[in-house]
């Protein structure tokens, strides 16, 4: 399955309230990764990056990683993050940007 596909199973077509705009889609060794961009809440002109986790299991269901899915103020910084955690970028030419790692 591939990166998008594990994060569309987990939230459906549910989007982040804070980082709305999907980026890209990163499988992970053992599970995936989305990263998104949207606007500050106090101060609209500055970016947000998220980087929302989901597990695949070994029985193929999938569990949301809250304790490690994580907000950023920088773009670098998430994907230093996503680097961390061992990402590689799985993203279908539709999406906004492609960021490579």
């Amino acid at each position: 399955m591939n990166a998008e596909g594990i994060i569309r199973k987990e939230y459906g077509g549910s989007r982040n309230f804070i980082t709305n705009r999907v980026l890209s889609f990163y499988r992970l060794p053992d599970g995936a990764a989305e990263l998104s961009e949207g606007e500050g809440i106090i101060d609209r002109s500055k970016k947000l990056y998220g980087v929302s986790i989901v597990r695949l299991n070994k029985d193929g269901s999938t569990t949301r990683e809250t304790d490690i899915s994580r907000c950023f103020p920088d773009l670098d910084e998430a994907l230093a993050f996503l680097v961390s955690l061992g990402a590689q970028l799985d993203n279908p030419s539709w999406l906004r940007t492609a960021v490579q790692l």
